[in-house]
């Protein structure tokens, strides 16, 4: 009977409004009316139990009757800190099982191990040492904690027997401190005499004077005062003082108040005492009045802090909480904070959920209507069929989106099996973010490791470790989703502790060791943003998260919290560990943040895995996804859509303008949007059949290429000039004015059209056949296809149809000299240069353009005919190679290596300088390779070509997840284009035409002089002096 009372109690928590909760009452009250008999008896007429009280009740147990306020405390004290259907973890025991040593301060047995002091029972006591389970220090000096109550009060009962070697004072258990504040206490105590006296020691004497009892305790408090000349003492009794009393002028002594927290009115749901409360009643789920709790079906909004949960939820940042054990209530000021913040989600949560159901409904109502027409009208061929689109609804993307992140932390000791197990883990159960403490880690000469996921990119503080003293001790893990934008910050150098901008939020991992302080020193110095959540190890105790004394620095993390306002995530003496000790720790400002202890996603590790969750942290703006057409299916329809847009293609072509308006048509006539819905729905299997079509070991390898990692972490922040860019944006903007923006228009020459006499005339006829159009746009490999996402095979496809168009296009473009709009817009992605390099250097990254497929046919059909006339006619140098036909380097090598071999069997010397032309491709300026071309003797209309093919050209930078807008570009010719390689041949071939163009030897924008002299003085000087030519003539 209990089993289904909880499936009932499950399924109606499901629904908090409406028609279904109303039904999942009536329904569960209609069962329990069924069993009303066989649980009452003959009993006295009761009042009519709940499901969820019956729910709650023992199996063998007879319920009773419980009233409705009884009711909802036992709902809000139930709450499990564990997920359901999993086994609890025991709390550690209430009974205090310690014994405690107290010892003098300067006592020689403070100094021995804890082994030590058990080896002294033993010695002394015999078996009984076999149930003690520790033994460690304490701040007044050895605590000893037994297996049992007996074990405990026996070493009391001997301790005369045991003690007496360690100098102790006292052997007692443990007895509740009465600890009260004594604030202006001076710091310098004189007699009458004017002697100045020792004031802990004439202290004591007063307050033994004055309350009649003898403290037990006396120590300075941590604050600062104020005021110099006094201080804050702190003063333990076993008993409560009965007598107001102050030492010294001071003021009154405080009794340190350690009970818990206000218990909540249940009429006003307000936290003060409900005996003298004479306020209006509340309704607890929607915080209105004129109503109880049963009747409501309005959305839950707390009347404290206006959130979006009820008025019990044992989280509300609305709630009083404890500071350095003193109990605060929330300012005006911060109770407007809170309730501003809360009725902002509420608004987000609630108001948009009736806005997307509004949406859903006219969306529905809209189908409805066009299927209904659809029955009298023909199908339009050009529109696809709305069951063929794959893309998701705008609810579902909403819904989506309003997912709230989920963050998995936990220590994995450094164990390999358990950092594979938590990554698989946080996958299965679709984790956000993982943090992990302790992470496995390795390292060789070259290369750097740790377990990586395929669903996560990792993050590290540190980019290089060598030992193990400088390995990482925490890593992070983002989902590679599109919603997700992070961003790396390192305000300190540390390799405990990173952090990472999430969505705006900040999310710190956090580790620290025992016995070390360096970690938790930069913690505490690090200025908190507003939105942050810090979760981690911090091997710390303190009786806000665990009953009992403050070790490892407890009270400072508790007083650092309590400074800049985080709340503790964790619920009170729920262990996550083993031991029963709870270290790992979650402080957050965000509102409605939870923690849970998951025991079902245990890693194989001594800690216990956390479970965090954020519902105010929204969601990026999706960057535009890539279209993949493979199948047939897809690929006849694509067919089927430019047939019919290629009636729409303008026929003039006779102007710059209307090349322009002929090249956007073909490229919008190919990229329908109509086409996209349609194959959206097998991005999915484009992969599947990839894997299933591999009938050789050379196609494995060459989809491993193609999957080939980058690298096993994310890119640390950038610096560049002593400034550092931390955020993608900001990187994208860095990289973007360091690599394509060195150089402006301001180094170029006013003219490029100024009277040249070409001592050759270079033939270039503007007439392009179909054949040689289709070889240069479609008959090349399937690359990477520019912002228009046209690759190679989809014009494949439809050259049949386009083919023609598309000669004539390249043909009028050659013919006046023009390159149309459509081809210069580039998408520059930022890839890192291979080998191990230092990513925080622009240097480090190599700027590549991704072009139209289509413009690209156009630039390598000139491409292929430069690089021919070039060789044909002698336009290059012989001893010039890269981009051109039947050159290699292979060949430069070979007349390097002969030159040389023939000076040695003359008895000469040779010195070999070689040089690299930095950020070559975008350094060249376009008048002076217009100029530059004329004076070679290539054809105006190829130089005008050339003008307009580098005129008004524009990029957007793409860097990890981000696209910055698109802007213009000065100069430069565009890396990934066919005909930059050559272009830059030509514009610098005058470098093989100084001084011994003999030994000069080039490849791309590499350049290699020997010289050749009887002594290595004279090779020398004459290697320095071509260098100095060099420079004379690049700055010319």
């Amino acid at each position: 009977f209990q089993a289904f009372c909880a499936k009932f109690e499950e399924a109606a928590q499901q629904f908090t409004a409406g028609p279904q909760r109303r039904f999942a009452r009536q329904f569960a009250d209609s069962f329990l009316g069924s069993w009303k008999q066989e649980l009452s008896g003959s009993g006295p007429t009761t009042s009519k139990p709940t499901y969820s009280s019956v729910a709650a009740s023992l199996p063998a147990a007879r319920p009773r009757p419980i009233h409705h306020h009884q009711q909802q405390q036992q709902h809000r004290q139930s709450d499990p800190p564990h997920r359901q259907g999993q086994q609890p973890i025991i709390a550690p025991p209430r009974q205090d099982l310690r014994v405690f040593i107290r010892l003098e301060a300067g006592a020689p047995a403070k100094a021995h191990s804890g082994y030590a002091i058990r080896t002294l029972i033993r010695e002394k006591l015999g078996a009984v040492s076999s149930k003690i389970r520790q033994v460690f220090q304490v701040r007044t000096g050895w605590a000893v904690l037994t297996a049992d109550s007996e074990t405990r009060d026996f070493l009391v009962e001997k301790q005369a027997e045991w003690a007496a070697e360690l100098r102790a004072t006292a052997v007692e258990t443990n007895k509740e401190w009465h600890t009260y504040v004594v604030s202006d206490f001076p710091r310098r105590l004189t007699d009458f005499r004017g002697n100045e006296v020792d004031s802990d020691s004439v202290a004591s004497d007063e307050i033994e004077l004055q309350t009649g009892l003898k403290p037990v305790d006396i120590r300075t408090g941590r604050q600062f005062s104020d005021n110099p000349l006094t201080k804050t003492l702190l003063v333990s009794f076993l008993k409560p003082t009965k007598r107001f009393w102050s030492l010294f002028g001071s003021r009154a002594a405080r009794l340190i108040d350690k009970n818990d927290l206000p218990k909540q009115c249940e009429t006003c749901w307000g936290y003060h005492f409900a005996r003298s409360c004479h306020r209006q009643p509340v309704c607890q789920r929607c915080g209105k009045t004129g109503h109880i709790v049963d009747d409501c079906a309005a959305p839950e909004q707390c009347v404290n802090c206006l959130g979006p949960h009820e008025a019990s939820f044992r989280r509300c940042p609305a709630q009083p909480k404890k500071v350095r054990g003193v109990l605060r209530r929330m300012t005006k000021e911060q109770r407007e904070h809170v309730r501003m913040t809360g009725a902002e989600t509420y608004r987000q949560r609630h108001l948009d959920s009736q806005l997307d159901s509004h949406r859903e409904t006219q969306e529905g109502t809209a189908e409805l209507l066009r299927n209904d027409m659809a029955l009298d009208e023909q199908p339009d061929a050009r529109a696809p069929s709305p069951a063929a689109s794959g893309a998701p609804s705008y609810s579902q993307t909403r819904k989506n989106d309003k997912k709230p992140p989920r963050v998995f932390q936990a220590n994995v000791g450094k164990i390999p099996p358990a950092h594979d197990c938590a990554l698989a883990l946080a996958d299965s159960e679709r984790y956000d973010i993982v943090l992990l403490q302790e992470p496995w880690t390795a390292h060789t000469k070259t290369r750097c490791t740790t377990k990586t996921h395929p669903a996560y990119d990792t993050f590290t503080p540190v980019d290089m470790w060598n030992s193990n003293d400088t390995r990482p001790r925490v890593m992070t893990y983002v989902r590679r989703d599109p919603r997700l934008l992070a961003d790396q910050v390192r305000p300190f150098e540390t390799r405990d502790i990173l952090w990472l901008t999430i969505n705006g939020t900040t999310i710190v991992n956090f580790y620290r060791q025992n016995d070390e302080r360096d970690a938790l020193n930069t913690l505490l110095r690090w200025p908190v943003p507003e939105r942050c959540v810090v979760a981690g190890d911090f091997n710390a105790r303190h009786h806000s998260w665990q009953t009992g004394q403050a070790t490892n620095r407890g009270q400072e993390i508790a007083d650092w919290t309590s400074e800049h306002d985080l709340n503790l995530l964790n619920t009170l003496d729920i262990p996550t560990n083993p031991h029963g000790n709870t270290i790992d720790l979650a402080f957050t400002n965000l509102p409605l943040a939870e923690a849970t202890v998951e025991d079902h996603l245990a890693t194989s590790s001594d800690h216990f895995t956390l479970s965090l969750t954020f519902p105010d942290i929204r969601s990026t703006p999706m960057q535009p996804s890539k279209i993949r057409v493979t199948t047939e299916d897809e690929l006849k329809r694509f067919v089927e859509i430019v047939e019919l847009g290629a009636t729409e293609i303008p026929l003039a072509d006779s102007t710059p303008v209307e090349l322009d308006e002929l090249a956007s048509s073909l490229d919008i006539q190919i990229a329908k949007k109509d086409f996209h819905r349609v194959v959206r729905q097998a991005k999915r299997q484009y992969w599947q059949n990839l894997i299933d079509s591999f009938s050789s070991s050379s196609a494995v390898f060459k989809a491993v290429r193609w999957l080939k990692s980058p690298g096993a972490f994310q890119p640390p922040p950038l610096q560049v000039d002593n400034v550092v860019y931390e955020t993608q944006i900001d990187k994208a903007n860095a990289l973007r004015q360091a690599t394509l923006e060195r150089r402006t228009a301001e180094d170029d020459i006013a003219n490029a059209w100024a009277s040249v006499s070409p001592s050759r005339s270079v033939p270039f006829s503007p007439e392009i056949s179909l054949d040689e159009a289709q070889y240069a746009t479609i008959q090349t490999g399937n690359t990477s296809p520019g912002s228009d996402n046209i690759t190679v095979n989809l014009l494949k496809a439809v050259w049949h149809i386009i083919g023609t168009h598309i000669r004539r296009l390249f043909e009028r473009c050659l013919r006046i000299g023009h390159h149309p709009k459509p081809f210069k817009e580039a998408e520059v992605v930022m890839i890192a240069k291979p080998g191990r390099r230092d990513l925080t250097s622009p240097r480090a990254w190599r700027p590549i353009s991704l072009l139209s497929c289509l413009g690209k046919g156009l630039e390598r059909l000139i491409a292929r005919r430069l690089a021919w006339a070039a060789v044909h006619y002698s336009v290059l140098h012989p001893q010039q190679a890269g981009a051109l036909p039947k050159r290699s380097a292979t060949d430069l090598v070979t007349a390097l290596v002969h030159d040389i071999e023939e000076a040695f069997a003359r008895k000469k010397v040779t010195t070999l300088v070689t040089m690299d032309i930095q950020g070559a491709f975008d350094t060249v300026m376009r008048n002076r390779l217009v100029l530059r071309l004329r004076e070679q003797g290539w054809p105006d209309h190829l130089a005008r070509w050339t003008e307009s093919f580098m005129r008004d050209r524009s990029a957007c930078i793409r860097l990890q997840d981000t696209v910055t807008p698109s802007s213009p570009l000065q100069c430069g010719l565009p890396q990934g284009s066919p005909v930059s390689p050559i272009l830059f041949l030509l514009y610098t071939e005058p470098i093989y035409r100084l001084s011994n163009p003999q030994g000069r030897f080039g490849y791309a924008d590499d350049t290699a002089i020997l010289t050749t002299g009887d002594t290595v003085d004279e090779t020398t000087a004459m290697a320095s002096s071509s260098i100095d030519e060099m420079v004379r003539w690049s700055a010319a």
